[in-house]
């Protein structure tokens, strides 16, 4: 999950983290999460990254160590 925390408004935030979660063709989903504090969450199976601003080779990063794990057994 990538979700984003935008109370202005910040439509190149959201390009910028559309156009990174774009390039997956499944597994990651890009949601607004208005009520949490930090401005950008990466969650996945009992992990969380906070960034206060896009940062895509973190993002990168985190998601190809995640996608796909399936902790359901």
């Amino acid at each position: 999950m990538v979700q984003y925390n935008c109370p202005d408004a910040c439509p190149e935030v959201v390009a910028e983290l559309s156009r990174i979660v774009g390039t997956y063709d499944r597994f990651v989903i890009l949601a607004p999460y208005p009520q949490m504090d930090a401005r950008i969450a990466l969650t996945a199976w009992q992990r969380i990254d906070l960034l206060d601003e896009v940062d895509e080779a973190r993002i990168v990063k985190f998601v190809d160590t995640y996608i796909g794990i399936d902790h359901h057994r």
